[in-house]
Formats: structure tokens, C-alpha cells, sequence
């Protein structure tokens, strides 16, 4: 329906707030997605995904009110290991994102540190509005698609004006920019600019919000446009540390062999520990085909690309 972003979103943070958790690998939510509409067995999805558990539910919007449901199952053998229902006011979500992500790392048998407890618990806003355009403008950026973004920019714009000091819409609009400034690099005039946005939004994101990976990550990102390859190593570590789960700052650390160092083989053990994480990401697929065609290993690359083109249809530059 029309609130599914919320409801995608909301998953998605759930899951951020589990990624932290430095025992747990959880897999991304665009991987996921393709599970959605699925008459597939939770222990086929387990096997496919190589995972052990899975956290499945529903995320229910009525007005003011919010609805979630979630258990957690084991994927071996069916049985529950957690379910519970959460009805509450749109203004406690925050707090609800929290509670569930602390129930299932109890229902793991899995103690959290004070660090981890800590980081599951730094709300980034305190302002539901905020928070719901910057899932909206995240929903926008997430699809790839370059007709999409200046609606995305302008719902992270919206979102900043309501909080200032709300670190992840400043990371969402460097990330944007990032993209403009690669994949309609053809228009110089948008290009300069988006890259000189990109670079002030990254530094507020980090001032702003230190400990969050997306924001560590879009530095990084900034820093690897321009070759400052030492820069974006550190970023892309410290958004690794922050949240080991993070996909695409594992794809970009093989960017930094690869463009560095000229050092494939270092580099695609980095795109396999990111397509681990996300089977979905797909510039680790492409980013492959190019080093497989480099070395020469054509066969391998074709495979990639014709998964690619099933996968993937509206995506550029496949």
C-alpha cells in the first residue's frame, strides 16, 4: 500500500539496529525483499541465504497508530524462538525498534555488551516526521534509479528542516549526489556541483552523527571519487566496525584494492563478503564482471552478467 516505505523502512532500521550486535550477520533488506511475495519454506530461504534464523513479521500503520508483529524462527527446524505484538503510538517507534532488536538478541541467548546496548538505543531523532521523509527519500534513492533522485534529495531536504541535527538525511543526500555525480558524470555542470555537495553533507553527516555507519560511509564514499584511497579505507572500516552487516562498505573496500593497489585477487574476497551480506548489491556484481573480464576470465564474468540481467532489468550500466 501507499505507507509501505514505512514499513520497509522500519524494517530496515530494525535490521540496522541488529547489525550491531557483533555476533549476528544479518542480511540486507534488498536481498530480503525478494522474498516478499514467496511460497518458498523459511528453511529453503534459510538454506539460500546461508542463514540460521529468520525474523519474519508484519508492520501496520493506522493513523497514529503503529502495529508490529514479529517472530523470530529457527530456519533448521521451523520451531518459534520469539514472537510478540507491539501496538502502540507512532510516537513511541523509536523505542519499539529497540525493545525488538534487544528481544531477539535475548531470544539468540546472545548478552549484550554495554557498547552494543548503547548503540541500539542512540536514536538519531526524536521527530517522527523527520523520520518518516527521510524513509520516503531513502525508499527514492534505493531503487538506483536516476528520475527518482531529485524527489529523494528534496524529502531529505524536508527532513533536515524539521531537525537540523539529524545526521542520516545529511548522509542520504551525499550518497545521492555520489551517484549523480558517477552515473551522469556526461553533465559536468551536475556533476561539480553534486560532488561539492556530496563533500559537505558527508562532513555534517560525520560531525553530526559519529557513530552511525551510513555516515562513516558516505565520507568514504565522497573520499573514494576523488582518490584519496587512505581516507575512504579508514571511513569504510570505522562504518564496518560500527555495523559489520553494512554491504556496500565491504563492496567499496574492494573499490580501494582494486583502484589503489591494481590488486584483484585482494579485492574479490571483499565483493564475496558483501554479496554474503547483500546477494542483492548489485555494483559488487558488476564491479566483479570487470575484474573477471580483466583477468581474462570471461566465462565466469558471462554468468554474472546474465544473473544480473534477471535480477536487475532498470538498472544502467549492466
Amino acid at each position: 500500500g501507499e505507507d509501505e516505505y514505512f514499513a520497509d523502512g522500519m524494517t530496515e532500521d530494525i535490521l540496522t539496529e541488529l547489525s550491531k550486535i557483533k555476533d549476528l550477520l544479518v542480511i540486507s533488506r534488498t536481498t530480503i525483499m525478494k522474498y516478499k511475495n514467496t511460497n518458498k519454506s523459511l528453511t529453503e530461504i534459510g538454506k539460500e541465504l546461508g542463514v540460521a534464523s529468520i525474523l519474519e513479521g508484519s508492520i501496520r500503520r493506522v493513523g497514529n497508530r503503529v502495529r508490529i508483529t514479529g517472530q523470530l524462527i529457527n530456519a533448521t527446524n521451523d520451531q518459534h524462538l520469539w514472537a510478540e505484538k507491539y501496538d502502540r503510538d507512532i510516537s513511541d517507534i523509536f523505542e519499539v525498534q529497540d525493545e525488538v532488536a534487544s528481544a531477539i538478541a535475548n531470544a539468540l541467548r546472545i548478552e549484550l555488551s554495554d557498547e552494543e546496548a548503547q548503540m541500539i538505543s542512540s536514536s538519531q531523532t526524536k521527530s517522527v516526521e523527520a523520520y518518516d521523509l527521510y524513509m520516503k527519500a531513502r525508499a527514492l534513492a534505493y531503487t538506483y534509479e536516476i528520475s527518482k533522485y531529485p524527489e529523494a534529495i528534496n524529502f531529505y531536504k524536508e527532513a533536515i528542516k524539521i531537525d537540523s541535527k539529524y545526521a542520516l538525511p545529511y548522509a542520504g543526500i551525499a550518497r545521492v549526489r555520489m551517484s549523480q555525480f558517477y552515473f551522469q558524470y556526461m553533465n559536468t555542470e551536475l556533476a561539480a556541483m553534486a560532488l561539492a555537495e556530496a563533500k559537505e553533507y558527508a562532513e555534517k553527516a560525520v560531525k553530526l552523527g559519529p557513530n552511525e555507519a551510513e555516515t562513516r560511509f558516505a565520507l568514504g564514499f565522497y573520499h573514494n571519487a576523488i582518490t584519496e584511497y587512505d581516507k575512504a579505507f579508514t571511513s569504510f572500516k570505522k562504518a564496518i566496525f560500527l555495523n559489520p552487516s553494512h554491504a556496500h562498505a565491504h563492496d567499496e573496500i574492494a573499490d580501494v584494492y582494486v583502484y589503489k593497489y591494481g590488486d584483484f585477487k585482494k579485492a574479490i574476497p571483499w565483493y564475496k563478503k558483501a554479496l554474503k551480506r547483500d546477494p542483492a548489491l548489485v555494483v559488487s556484481k558488476w564491479f566483479q564482471i570487470e575484474l573477471y573480464l580483466r583477468m581474462g576470465q570471461v566465462k565466469i564474468a558471462s554468468e554474472i552478467v546474465k544473473e544480473v540481467l534477471v535480477d536487475h532489468p532498470n538498472v544502467i550500466g549492466v
